[in-house]
């Protein structure tokens, strides 16, 4: 309301602004019409005077005529002159002294009265004497009216063009009027939603929180994130993508009507509402609701039918909540773990959640050049044989941080995904696998490889494959020294440039395994089609194993699926004797986890395998110094 009335107190002073400033040209323009009509004035009066001297001059002539002819008295032949001429009022011929007068009009005064301001007097002499002469007096009636219609004319023109200038003016100020509203709201609102955008946005959050704390209404601030619209942006277009996003806006809209004037878009499919009058969780919830409810129904448009989801993050607008960007940070923070819970989630910011996403930012600095520095190092865990010997080597990297100590790799890993450094990183992680690989080998200790993690992005890196041969090159190792890992998540989500950097990568000799086999969504003939060596089953599948009442069912049909494609099996996470024997008797071919060794760094590392030798039955995995691979 405030707003809306100083916006109408300066609409009144832009308009008074206007109104004076149209004084100067209509006083000029009054100024200009006063001297034109001064002007005509003077020339028909001019005018008028030479016609009545000319007038008086034809009275004359018709006179000295007359009398020429005949000596009669003069006054009829000067009625008789006088009366061709329509706008004389009075006439006289004088000669010695006396004259006789002639009244057309009305009665005058001879010209020794002078002009009047009806009529101009003049005088005409014979030529030669001054003894006898003619008087004429003129109307100015015609003048004036002459005068008054032609000034009657050029205002009526003025009049006219002051009007359409006047009118085209105003239709002008008022397109640049429209424009200017136009460009505001623009400035203001998202071009493909209409919605505020997120300046604006952010002004409305700001306002709300700049109010005093006894006036400020409990209200709650939602932060909301599409599910699955990228998949449909990349899939379908930016055109579908914008038709979607349109009737997202429509639906939340619908769903919310109490929300829709303070509902923004800050970007790609990111927006912001405020609830007012919402804080208690459970009216929180009821919302959200609502908001999840609209999107239920699939969005249809020009034969395509995609079915979307949205995680939320929320944070109430309380008193601890000062600034419009303190508050798009927590619920930011909030919807981040939304997304990271599941897709569909609502998450309440609290004090531990920004705690953690403290430590998050903390960490998203210090990675950096922790990777420059060299701050991290590598532990590995044996993948031990059934046999009891040692297969091979999972490398797992850790970060010993120069103040905070070692940091576990679930803290920064996620990290390095989402800002990139993941590159460097596992560059680094390659770099130190081989020089470690060597540096076993020179102590005589017989490792076939070393397996590292290979994350969907550095898949992505057209560089990969050049950077891996080149570590190994440079360590006088070959691709059947390394085993990459990739989660099966990521080769389910791998595209086709990805999955052909896998098979390249499969081609030149480096074994593909697949990690936390069983937690995703795999597709059998992706796999059938892909040269994979190792299928790893996860962990979560291996608890229990043994025990009565336990049912191994999935950990069977794992099995029997890497027998099938002809790929070895690799158990994750066994800690129990009991799980050991039921996998041996089930037929996998090799165990990791605590009940053989916890990770360990490298120093460690060469001291256990000299005591963990045993006989292998598989000669295949087991490492000679004469069959490493060339590059």
């Amino acid at each position: 309301m405030k707003a809306s009335r100083e916006q109408h107190s300066g609409g009144n002073q832009q308009a008074g602004r206007r109104r004076l400033a149209w004084l100067p040209f209509t006083l000029a323009l009054v100024v200009a019409a006063l001297l034109l009509t001064w002007q005509r004035l003077y020339f028909e009066m001019q005018d008028v005077r030479r016609d009545a001297l000319g007038e008086a001059e034809s009275i004359m002539t018709v006179i000295e005529l007359s009398r020429a002819m005949s000596s009669t008295d003069a006054a009829p032949w000067l009625t008789s002159a006088s009366s061709r001429f329509t706008d004389v009022v009075s006439s006289s011929y004088c000669v010695q002294g006396r004259c006789s007068a002639n009244y057309h009009q009305r009665g005058s005064a001879l010209c020794s009265a002078g002009d009047q301001w009806d009529s101009v007097c003049v005088q005409s002499f014979p030529r030669g004497t001054t003894s006898a002469f003619v008087e004429v007096r003129h109307s100015l009636i015609p003048a004036y009216q002459a005068t008054l219609r032609d000034l009657l004319v050029v205002s009526i023109v003025a009049l006219l063009g002051l009007g359409t200038w006047f009118s085209a003016e105003q239709r002008l100020r008022q397109q640049v009027l429209r424009r200017e509203d136009q460009l505001r709201h623009a400035a203001r609102h998202d071009a493909l939603t209409g919605l505020l955008n997120r300046a604006a946005f952010e002004e409305v959050l700001s306002a709300h929180l700049s109010r005093p704390k006894a006036e400020r209404a409990p209200a709650t601030l939602l932060y909301l994130d599409l599910d699955g619209f990228k998949h449909l942006n990349d899939t379908h277009g930016h055109h579908m993508g914008d038709l979607v996003l349109r009737e997202v806006t429509h639906r939340f809209a619908k769903a919310l009507p109490d929300a829709q004037g303070s509902m923004g878009r800050l970007g790609g499919d990111e927006f912001a509402l405020i609830l007012p009058g919402v804080s208690e969780p459970l009216a929180v919830a009821a919302a959200v609701d609502a908001l999840t409810e609209s999107l239920v129904a699939p969005f249809e448009a020009e034969q395509m039918s995609a079915q979307l989801g949205v995680s939320i993050g929320a944070v109430v607008l309380d008193a601890e909540v000062h600034t419009a960007e303190e508050a798009l940070r927590r619920a930011d923070v909030a919807m981040d773990e939304a997304k990271r819970l599941g897709h569909g989630k609502l998450v309440l910011f609290d004090d531990l959640l920004g705690s953690r996403a403290r430590r998050r930012q903390f960490i998203q600095s210090e990675l950096r050049p922790a990777i420059i520095q060299g701050q991290l190092f590598l532990e590995y865990q044996p993948q031990v044989g059934i046999d009891g010997g040692v297969r091979g080597v999972e490398a797992l990297v850790r970060w010993r941080h120069p103040r905070f100590g070692v940091i576990r790799p679930d803290e920064f890993i996620s990290v390095a995904e989402e800002t990139g450094l993941i590159l460097p990183l596992g560059l680094a992680v390659i770099e130190m696998a081989c020089r470690d690989l060597v540096a076993l080998r020179a102590q005589g200790v017989a490792l076939p490889y070393v397996s590292v993690n290979v994350s969907p992005r550095q898949l992505a890196d057209p560089q990969l494959v050049a950077a891996l041969m080149s570590a190994l090159r440079q360590h006088g190792l070959g691709p059947a020294d390394m085993e990459l890992e990739v989660t099966e998540g990521a080769v389910m989500e791998v595209n086709g440039a990805e999955s052909s950097v896998l098979d390249h990568l499969s081609a030149r000799g480096f074994r593909i395994a697949i990690d936390d086999f069983g937690t995703g969504y795999s597709s059998l003939s992706r796999l059938q089609r892909m040269k994979v060596d190792k299928l790893k089953i996860d962990r979560s599948f291996i608890e229990g194993l043994g025990e009565p009442g336990h049912d191994p069912m999935l950990v069977d049909m794992m099995l029997a699926l890497a027998r099938r494609m002809n790929v070895k099996s690799v158990a994750e996470g066994v800690e129990t004797q009991q799980q050991a024997d039921w996998l041996r008797a089930a037929g996998c071919h090799m165990i990791q986890g605590y009940l053989y060794a916890k990770p360990m760094p490298l120093a460690q590392l060469g001291a256990w395998m000299k005591t963990h030798s045993g006989e292998h039955e598989d000669d295949e995995d087991v490492w000679s110094p004469t069959i490493s691979a060339e590059l």
